[in-house]
């Protein structure tokens, strides 16, 4: 817990702080690095239009219900608190919306043609973010505590 009797911090409290360096690195340009702050306002406040959007904005608008599954593993209607993983009827929905195939989702020429029409720094992002994702999963760590 956070706290120790009635709300207070305990004083002996102790913790460990681990620092990744995943050693990728690269400068991106204001503008894509607005736009990937406004995609996470859309997910964080499930915004749906705002998601559109900026989707729409970086030339991939026809995917943006992927983002806040890619990123939060949560449709961006979802309930679930952050964290949490997709559930089963949501991913069902997302696929029908998206018109793709498979009860497991997209079929290889849909990811590839996704994957090719994302900006290259995106898709660095994305990359980036799921291998410090991976590390901390083979550290231990739970998603919520990422």
């Amino acid at each position: 817990g956070e706290g120790g009797e009635g709300g207070k911090a305990r004083k002996n409290r102790s913790f460990e702080m681990v620092v990744l360096d995943h050693g990728l690195y690269r400068e991106i340009d204001s503008e894509l690095r607005l736009a990937y702050c406004n995609l996470w306002e859309a997910m964080i406040l499930q915004d749906k239009a705002k998601l559109q959007a900026v989707s729409d904005s970086m030339g991939v608008g026809s995917y943006a219900p992927l983002f806040p599954i890619i990123f939060t593993s949560r449709s961006i209607q979802s309930d679930r608190p952050l964290g949490e993983r997709i559930s089963r009827e949501e991913r069902r929905r997302v696929t029908e919306e998206l018109g793709l195939k498979g009860d497991n989702g997209v079929d290889l020429r849909q990811a590839l043609v996704f994957v090719e029409s994302l900006p290259r720094d995106l898709l660095f992002i994305i990359r980036t973010q799921n291998l410090v994702r991976a590390l901390c999963s083979d550290l231990g760590y739970p998603a919520r505590h990422r």
